[in-house]
């Protein structure tokens, strides 16, 4: 009964649509008319709906959108990712363009182009699943080829070392931009370190390490003491810390702003001991 009920819905629409574009041939109506036949398994006559209604409104990026959804659905996945793009140049953050675009990519195992896919797609939507999944899935993949590179790094040829610039996998840059926006100076280190291996004259990529050195570096002086301290102040130091451990602060950020100004005065004193001793 529900299946002969919604066969009618559609058979009504249907009807609805048709009587819509007759009377106005540049409706945008075509677009849930194509819809009803792709989902019907009429994707010939989708398409061409699609595509005649593309001539009247050449500018509608949900049409390209359906029509990127009949390319697929007639296995022309080139043909939808055209459709696809041209559906974000007239809507650069819709989000079926760019969900659709992105599984394209994926499932034909451009991980590069699914990789920049599902960077916009958070930007555009924070915390999609699908970008994510996409995102969480490089991000093992890399961190596995810098193990595997590591170990086999001495085993590298002179060959493969002379490869032009721009062979680096794209997907590890990106990965390793993600890893400085979220602070992980040392993840994002590794990895430009890795594209650097088989490319040292990338100048775009040594000027990102660079910067993800010196962000590190002062991530690291601003978490450790001066390692050059005296055993006596280090010992007060800790003392002191430990005393205060046993203390129920209100709050962790307390703590460490407790912690921070026991190491500044311990800090102080030994330069007012060694500016004694000079």
């Amino acid at each position: 009964m529900a299946s002969n009920a919604n066969t009618q819905i559609s058979l009504a629409k249907v009807a609805e649509y048709v009587e819509t574009l007759t009377r106005d041939p540049k409706s945008k109506v075509f677009v849930p008319l194509g819809e009803i036949y792709r989902q019907s398994g009429m994707v010939d006559e989708a398409q061409a709906v699609v595509l005649k209604g593309l001539k009247q409104n050449p500018d509608y990026g949900l049409g390209y959108i359906a029509l990127g959804r009949v390319l697929l659905a007639k296995d022309l996945p080139e043909k939808a990712e055209k459709a696809y793009r041209k559906a974000l140049r007239f809507e650069p953050e819709n989000l079926s363009a760019l969900k659709g675009l992105l599984r394209l990519l994926w499932n034909r195992g451009d991980t590069e182009g699914a990789g920049e896919m599902a960077e916009t797609l958070v930007r555009v939507k924070p915390g999609d699943p699908d970008a994510e999944k996409v995102l969480k899935s490089l991000a093992g993949r890399s961190e596995k080829q810098t193990g595997a590179g590591a170990s086999a790094g001495k085993e590298k040829t002179a060959a493969g070392a002379e490869k032009a610039e721009g062979d680096e996998p794209i997907q590890t840059a990106t990965l390793a931009d993600i890893y400085v926006r979220q602070g992980l100076y040392a993840k994002a280190l590794n990895l430009y370190r890795q594209i650097l291996a088989s490319n040292p004259q990338n100048q775009e990529i040594k000027r990102k390490a660079q910067a993800a050195q010196k962000r590190l570096d002062e991530q690291r002086s601003e978490a450790e003491p001066d390692t050059t301290a005296s055993n006596e102040g280090a010992a007060g130091a800790q003392e002191q810390i430990a005393a205060r451990d046993t203390e129920t602060p209100p709050n962790a950020s307390d703590s460490v702003e407790a912690t921070i100004r026991v190491l500044e005065s311990w800090l102080d004193g030994i330069r007012q001991r060694r500016e004694h001793v000079q």
